[in-house]
């Protein structure tokens, strides 16, 4: 009887998480469109039209699922003072990411980009939870560690994406180094992720599964382009669900 409860407490707490996650990131996404929707900031096309057709309904709506993120996040968080911290500085972060600090934006500055949202997605897809749960630092840092890495391999195909927005106002690594450069960095990303996840689990070597799905990743990163369609990067969203899921899991 304690176990089936112990089980559905986990499982009822991870739902929980992953609903707060799931609307602090629509309000964050769409508020920071919005934001620069407003300031005339660059938006690619389909973006900017499509906002501006929804604007009147996307404000109050990206609104109320931020304030829904914040009450289900202060009922998860057992102990404010020791995990508070860190959720209130990914927020600072994600608001930051694109409004200007002292007149300039966390994104611009070369090379933070893909660290930043590496770092907002470990910390709250992982480390804050486990902060929660009662895990100490120590016994998950391997395991941050190697997400941190997958989070930035998989979010440099997105710069090769938006090169051409990103041109005027960003220094990212395709426009500072080049196409073959990030992709070799990124792979590179995506081979220390898998090594130490098997180091941490030795068993994960005969896991087909898991090996195909980031070959899916490694082959998708490799033929990245500014010019794939938006299914091709939903798959390589997708990859990162999916890998996270079964290492996590297994």
């Amino acid at each position: 009887m304690s176990g089936g409860w112990l089980y559905s407490h986990i499982v009822s707490n991870w739902f929980l998480y992953a609903l707060a996650i799931s609307l602090a990131t629509f309000s964050v996404y769409n508020l920071q469109r919005i934001y620069k929707f407003k300031k005339q900031a660059t938006l690619q096309t389909e973006t900017y039209i499509w906002l501006k057709k929804r604007i009147y309904w996307m404000n109050p709506m990206s609104i109320i699922c931020g304030i829904l993120a914040l009450l289900l996040s202060a009922y998860l968080v057992k102990d404010v003072l020791s995990n508070g911290w860190l959720f209130i500085l990914t927020v600072f972060v994600s608001i930051f990411y694109v409004v200007p600090f002292f007149g300039k934006r966390l994104r611009e500055i070369p090379f933070l980009k893909t660290f930043l949202i590496a770092v907002v997605w470990t910390c709250v897809l992982f480390y804050i939870p486990w902060l929660n749960e009662g895990r100490k630092t120590e016994v998950v840092q391997n395991e941050l560690t190697a997400f941190f890495f997958l989070f930035a391999a998989l979010t440099i195909p997105f710069d090769i994406r938006d090169m051409e927005q990103d041109r005027m106002q960003h220094k990212t690594l395709p426009l500072l180094f080049g196409v073959t450069v990030s992709k070799v960095v990124s792979l590179a990303f995506l081979a220390v992720f898998y090594l130490i996840i098997a180091n941490i689990n030795q068993e994960i070597w005969q896991n087909v599964l898991l090996g195909s799905i980031a070959l899916l990743a490694f082959l998708l990163v490799l033929f990245t382009n500014s010019t794939r369609s938006i299914f091709f990067f939903a798959a390589l969203d997708g990859t990162m669900v999916l890998i996270g899921l079964v290492s996590f899991y297994n």
